[in-house]
């Protein structure tokens, strides 16, 4: 990845961090994107000892609106992005809980969808481009175990949404292959991420862990080593894949 641009978005969640710390070394530019400004200025500093020239722009990816002065804001200190990493995602709970199809708005069905679906389509859409011309590039989407089975953990909302971004991003990699630009998603398991403090993660973790292979819940590097891959020269002959991060539980 030496002398590559990459854009990671949710940067400064537990999972999108992990993929900033991992790819700092290694990419000449990182744009870290986030709604939360105050996180993105922690993460900044964190890695600001790296060679990375490191830079954090705040954007509510669930805001259509705001999509074209972020386009603008990243070019004005890049010549392009080689490596987009649509890592951003949003799960609505209810009471802490998984919330039923018949508790879920409409308004919420649109907000997941925007965040999880359509901001990476609309992302890939403006950078495919370029990475086109320029012959090489390479777009990871962040999937979930929810969107490869069936889970009583994973909303309808969530589920479909991620879902439709395998599909998506199989449909994008028959497009962009001939180019030397790869499109694939990784789809991590259960995490240990903020997003296990709900009711329904907490009372299953034993039971998850008996039946997991692993015997163990997934770490954010877990999920950043499969990134960094991806990434990388060495996954060029991976195209239209997704790559299952659960510990064994899906096998798939």
């Amino acid at each position: 990845m030496t002398g590559r641009t990459t854009v990671i978005t949710g940067a400064a969640g537990g999972i999108g961090s992990a993929i900033a710390r991992r790819l700092a070394p290694e990419c000449a530019n990182l744009v870290l994107v986030d709604r939360s400004t105050d996180l993105l200025t922690g993460l900044i500093a964190e890695l600001s000892g790296s060679a990375t020239r490191v830079r954090g722009i705040g954007v509510d990816l669930s805001q259509r609106s705001q999509l074209s002065g972020f386009f603008s804001e990243v070019e004005k200190s890049t010549d392009g992005v080689d490596i987009l990493v649509n890592n951003a995602g949003v799960s609505l709970k209810l009471d802490g809980r998984t919330m039923k199809s018949w508790e879920i708005t409409p308004s919420d069905w649109r907000m997941v969808m925007e965040v999880n679906l359509t901001a990476p389509f609309l992302l890939a859409r403006y950078w495919l481009p370029g990475m086109k011309k320029r012959g090489w590039g390479r777009i990871i989407n962040m999937a979930s175990a929810g969107g490869r089975q069936g889970s009583k953990f994973a909303s309808p909302s969530y589920g479909a949404s991620k879902t439709a971004l395998i599909g998506l991003s199989r449909r994008l990699a028959v497009e962009a292959g001939p180019f030397g630009v790869t499109v694939n998603c990784v789809a991590p398991g259960r995490i240990q991420t903020p997003l296990l403090r709900g009711k329904d993660e907490q009372q299953s973790t034993l039971q998850y862990l008996k039946r997991v292979p692993a015997r163990r819940i997934g770490l954010p590097e877990d999920v950043a080593n499969a990134v960094a891959f991806l990434a990388s020269d060495a996954a060029s002959y991976v195209v239209g894949a997704t790559v299952d991060v659960n510990g064994g539980a899906f096998m798939g």
